[in-house]
């Protein structure tokens, strides 16, 4: 499917979500993410800007399982 580009992950969530693919919950939602991929994208941090180090590592490890999961999936449906 075509889209934009975006550093909007909710905007890419809801293209996601009109296709029918549904993410897991995490501890942080990909809104709270959407400032960190552009802050690392470009290695600017502001500081106190990030969230809890620890939630941010289990919602992108959560989301990172799933994605390579669906990948799988994907590949190897006909």
């Amino acid at each position: 499917m075509p889209y934009e580009r975006t550093h909007s992950l909710n905007r890419l969530l809801l293209l996601l979500e009109n296709q029918g693919e549904h993410l897991p919950t995490t501890p942080l939602t990909l809104g709270d993410l959407t400032d960190f991929a552009v802050e690392y994208r470009y290695s600017y941090i502001a500081t106190g800007s990030y969230a809890d180090r620890q939630e941010l590592i289990a919602s992108v490890r959560i989301l990172r399982e799933h994605i390579l999961a669906r990948i799988a999936t994907l590949s190897t449906t006909p």
